[in-house]
């Protein structure tokens, strides 16, 4: 099956953002995950969700892939939480080969995916998007849950199920309060 592990990212405490996200941030993919590895994968998510904290994750900046002048892609990045995004990132990378999964062929490059260009509409759509720059920050969200989904490939686009939710918690520390304005 192909699944992903991620962090969800709840869209309504964001603010500008010129499309709807998909509603999460990718920390790994399995292009095929056997089902029989899925308890490796929950113990896993579940061990380094226990040594993590919550944070909070800025969105900052539109991007696009494979470059802006050819979009296929349409992202948003982050800010503040994103030296945190690439710690847990890194964690989960060592439980996974811990456990007898290969690493990610592609690398990690953390972004949040706003939509996919797949018309001139769309490329119409990405330049207005990439006009709005590299530094606009779009609000914080709160992370406190790592989850797992398989993802199934529709004619609409990817169907997503959850499969396991893993709260983090670092031992009860709590999320810090929001910054004040």
């Amino acid at each position: 099956m192909r699944a992903f592990a991620s962090l969800p990212i709840p869209s309504g405490e964001l603010h500008g953002l010129p499309a709807p996200i998909e509603s999460h941030l990718t920390l790994r993919f399995w292009a095929e995950l056997d089902v029989g590895r899925l308890p490796s994968v929950f113990a896993a998510l579940d061990a380094v969700a226990l040594r993590t904290a919550p944070f909070r994750l800025e969105l900052r900046g539109i991007g696009a892939f494979p470059s802006v002048e050819r979009p296929r892609v349409v992202w948003v990045g982050l800010g503040r939480g994103a030296v945190e995004v690439g710690e847990l990132h890194r964690a989960l990378t060592e439980a996974f080969t811990a456990r007898g999964e290969v690493a990610d062929p592609r690398g990690f490059s953390p972004h949040v995916t706003l939509f996919r260009v797949r018309s001139e509409g769309g490329v119409r759509r990405a330049r207005a998007a990439l006009e709005l720059g590299e530094e606009r920050s779009f609000g914080e969200v709160a992370m406190d849950r790592v989850e797992l989904y398989s993802s199934r490939l529709e004619p609409d686009g990817a169907v997503h199920e959850r499969l396991h939710s893993a709260p983090l918690s670092a031992g009860g520390k709590h999320l810090p309060a929001e910054p004040h304005a």
